[in-house]
């Protein structure tokens, strides 16, 4: 397995106010380089065992890459089921910050056996959905199955429990401030008293900046900017000469429980947490919607390549847009570039930073700041931060 690297956040503070942000990234960019000279088949048995963060989200979006380029069409129900897996890695990331990160902000005590409950599960998943748990190669299909149903439903519960006390249905409600003040001081959860201590501080616009969200990206030639500069592109990724975010406020600025609370914070850390627990509501209902599909033996075509033998594919990982470049020549891999959504969060001008920027206070309100706005957008690796402090400055 390839060491995940850090990111390494240095802060000089002048005043209550962080004057200097610095981002360095030890990630390990060209580790795809071993992928080189690798059939699609082998691609798709070491990758995942090279990048195991969203495994899952990693090696189907190596597939879709693998299915363009080989012209390998495929049946709904066997997509299906691979898109259940990959929003279910989405539930178990996204739960990860709010069962063990955020009762500590609390000093309250990590739902750990409810995480433990959702970490079981992607094996179980596998083993059900296909045969041996072969969810991922060129050659497996999904095997009928009426367990999915019955684990999903336990998956569902679990969470309505541990993160909401049983109010999941009312999130899905919820459509303005109003109706989430009123969830925020019934419910009993550490992320329903997260969001009111964030509020009875003033802090529901931390971190407000003008970082946009990603569009969407037109797959040729994104594959040309990638291509002309591979390195650069992957470590410090912009579009149209511009960092953007890409987050799971991506996917929820458009509910009316989101752009709702855009409309008062902004991009700000409130509208940001309750983005994550509103996806985190939504995804068991979209992982059982899915199943409807799991008998449906209906070919569907593959992705279309960008030209003989490149493909790029997009797919909806659990912080963000993943992005996979293969050039496949004479069965071989030639080139692999991957473009991981922390590559844009985290971007030494990005989102990160200037949320950082806007920070305010003394030193220990500070360092908690900077804390919950990180751990809000949410890196996939560990992180570092380092404090300066200008006792010149006037």
């Amino acid at each position: 397995m390839t060491p995940a690297g850090r990111i390494d956040i240095h802060l000089t503070v002048t005043g209550e106010s962080i004057s200097s942000v610095r981002l360095a990234s030890s990630r390990p960019i060209a580790a795809t380089q071993m992928l080189h000279g690798l059939s699609a088949r082998e691609l798709l048995h070491t990758l995942p065992v090279l990048f195991s963060v969203c495994g899952n989200a990693q090696t189907y979006a190596a597939r879709q890459a693998c299915r363009a380029v080989l012209d390998h069409s495929e049946t709904i129900a066997s997509e299906s089921a691979r898109q259940i897996l990959v929003l279910a890695e989405c539930m178990r990331e996204l739960a990860w910050r709010i069962l063990l990160d955020w009762p500590g902000v609390l000093a309250e005590k990590a739902a750990k056996a409810a995480m433990a409950t959702l970490l079981r599960s992607d094996d179980r998943l596998k083993r059900i959905l296909f045969k041996d748990g072969d969810a991922f190669s060129l050659s497996s299909t999904a095997i009928a199955s009426g367990d999915v149903i019955e684990l999903l439903d336990d998956l569902r519960y679990t969470l309505d429990k541990a993160v909401f006390a049983g109010s999941l249905a009312t999130v899905l409600q919820i459509a303005s401030l109003d109706d989430w003040k009123d969830w925020w001081r019934q419910c009993q959860t550490p992320a329903a008293r997260l969001m009111r201590e964030i509020v009875d501080f003033g802090w529901a616009d931390l971190g407000r900046n003008s970082v946009e969200l990603l569009p969407p990206l037109p797959a040729a030639k994104l594959a040309t900017e990638i291509g002309e500069a591979p390195s650069e592109f992957c470590r410090a990724p912009r579009w149209q000469a511009r960092c953007w975010e890409t987050t799971v406020l991506n996917r929820q600025s458009a509910s009316p429980a989101i752009a709702g609370l855009s409309q008062h914070y902004g991009n700000g850390l409130l509208v940001r947490i309750a983005a994550r627990l509103r996806e985190l509501a939504e995804l068991p209902i979209r992982m059982l919607a899915l199943t409807q599909h799991l008998d449906d033996t209906s070919i569907i075509p593959p992705p279309f390549p960008v030209a003989d033998g490149l493909a790029l594919s997009q797919v909806v990982a659990a912080r963000g847009l993943l992005l996979h470049r293969l050039d496949l020549r004479q069965g071989r891999v030639y080139d692999y570039r991957i473009v991981a959504p922390t590559e844009w969060n985290f971007h030494p001008d990005g989102v990160v930073a200037q949320g950082l920027y806007r920070l305010h206070g003394d030193s220990e309100t500070l360092k908690r700041q900077a804390s919950l706005w990180i751990a809000a957008i949410d890196p996939c690796v560990e992180y570092r931060l380092e404090w300066d402090y200008d006792t010149d400055a006037c």
